[in-house]
């Protein structure tokens, strides 16, 4: 989530290494859309960035596994349907079109 007055890629930062362990660089946003336009104002920002080093453990009570996976691997997975959540999808769509 954005903090009140918080940058969006100050957040995706903050949030990377929360729920990763993982320190960030070089973050770009890629997308900002709205995932029930009419319905709700809830907001989503797409970013990508380089990992670096794992400084912390990932949060358990958000994430249940840490782990790299290339680019095959990911088409792999979106064309077997084995994403399911909007925002992954969408998230991963998004990157794998900006490659």
């Amino acid at each position: 989530m954005v903090e009140k007055d918080e940058p969006v890629l100050r957040a995706a930062k903050r949030e990377v290494l929360e729920e990763s362990g993982y320190e960030t660089k070089d973050h770009e946003l890629i997308y900002t859309y709205y995932p029930m336009n009419g319905i709700s104002n809830k907001v989503f920002h797409v970013a990508r960035c380089r990992a670096g080093r794992r400084t912390a453990d990932f949060d358990t009570n958000e994430v249940r596994q840490v782990r790299w996976a290339s680019r095959e691997e990911i088409q792999k997975l979106l064309s077997e349907g084995v994403v399911r959540d909007g925002l992954s999808l969408t998230a991963l769509m998004l990157h794998l079109m900006q490659l």
